[in-house]
């Protein structure tokens, strides 16, 4: 099954997982929301962590490519991309954020002029709050031995854990406060804050439900955090509007509230980098320009590729069959193209 067909199966079980979920809690068609809960949660994506988490599972697990994708391995991996779900209505909320996904956010989606902004805040919180539950019992109940269930739920519960510290230290930190970190702490917070729920989650957990071996799991999980950095960095480039060299405001007048990290003065690897000190900047032409000429954008850059490096090396060692490792390196590509 190649990644368009893989992508296409997925989908069709998100939706019938999702579905069995506001069943299951009696929140389907009833609940004032539901429609709007539904319809965001639907709505297309990436799905990099379902799909890694599958072909994860089936490289470890001597699946025959020609053969279809086992209905329970679609149903955990809808489970661990409605998890992603939640953690986005969160973040969402943490952000004030008012675009996901080229809608509006679950909050903004709740929102009309009969409910305060307060109340669907509310609102959004519990309907993750019930997706959180739901796409933990969906992961779960994959069958295969228990044993493996009960270790790879252990796993993804502590990368919860570690994935809530990372958010703390987003929302406790700035441009200016990570100052004084080192390269490492940088990367240990995008660890935390992003590789390990994105990347390094999936690619172990499948290969926990597959029954790997131990050995193999350092592996995976080291390319997980190499390639989850990359991701990370990618997405704090992408987020500037422009990489010019020199860039005028007009150019920007379109662009820029989309910025969030200089927006919220976000710790980011750019603004570390960067010698100057941007708590009392507020134009971002100035910002950009300097970062083009400070050589930031440049060495953030090259910290991509050097991770997407280190991860596609250490995906190699870990005996993964050769036609999903081939797969997960195909994603990848599309993921990075542009790295």
């Amino acid at each position: 099954m190649v990644l368009k067909e893989l992508k296409k199966a997925l989908e069709e079980k998100i939706q019938q997982t999702l579905q069995e979920i506001l069943i299951s809690s009696r929140a389907g068609g009833k609940l004032k929301g539901s429609d709007e809960f539904k319809e965001f949660c639907l709505r297309k994506g990436k799905r990099i962590r379902p799909l890694l988490f599958i072909l994860s599972y089936l490289g470890h697990s001597g699946h025959d490519i020609d053969q279809p994708v086992p209905p329970d391995v679609l149903k955990s991996a809808a489970g661990l991309e409605l998890l992603h779900t939640f953690a986005i209505i969160h973040d969402d909320l943490l952000d004030n954020s008012t675009i996901r996904r080229h809608g509006p956010t679950l909050q903004h989606a709740l929102n009309n002029r009969h409910v305060s902004l307060i109340e669907t805040r509310n609102r959004s919180i519990i309907w993750g709050d019930l997706l959180y539950a739901g796409a933990i019992r969906m992961f779960s109940s994959i069958q295969v031995p228990s044993q493996h269930v009960n270790q790879a739920v252990e796993f993804i519960l502590k990368v919860s854990e570690r994935t809530c510290t990372g958010q703390l230290l987003d929302v406790s930190n700035n441009s200016e406060t990570t100052k004084n970190w080192s390269l490492f702490e940088m990367m240990r917070f995008y660890d935390l804050k992003t590789a390990l729920y994105s990347f390094a989650c999936p690619l172990v957990s499948g290969a926990i439900l597959a029954g790997a071996e131990s050995e193999i799991f350092l592996a995976l999980y080291k390319a997980g955090l190499y390639l989850g950095r990359a991701f990370q960095i990618l997405d704090d480039i992408s987020e500037i509007p422009s990489n010019k060299k020199s860039i005028s405001n007009s150019t920007l007048q379109s662009q820029v509230t989309l910025w969030s990290d200089f927006d919220n003065n976000r710790p980011t690897i750019l603004f570390w980098h960067s010698p100057q000190k941007w708590t009392n900047k507020k134009d971002p032409v100035e910002v950009i320009n300097s970062l083009n000429e400070s050589g930031s954008l440049a060495f953030a850059e090259e910290l991509l590729r050097n991770n997407i490096r280190k991860g596609l090396r250490e995906l190699g060692e870990s005996r993964m069959k050769k036609v999903y490792l081939q797969n997960i390196e195909l994603l990848l590509k599309s993921l990075f193209k542009d790295s």
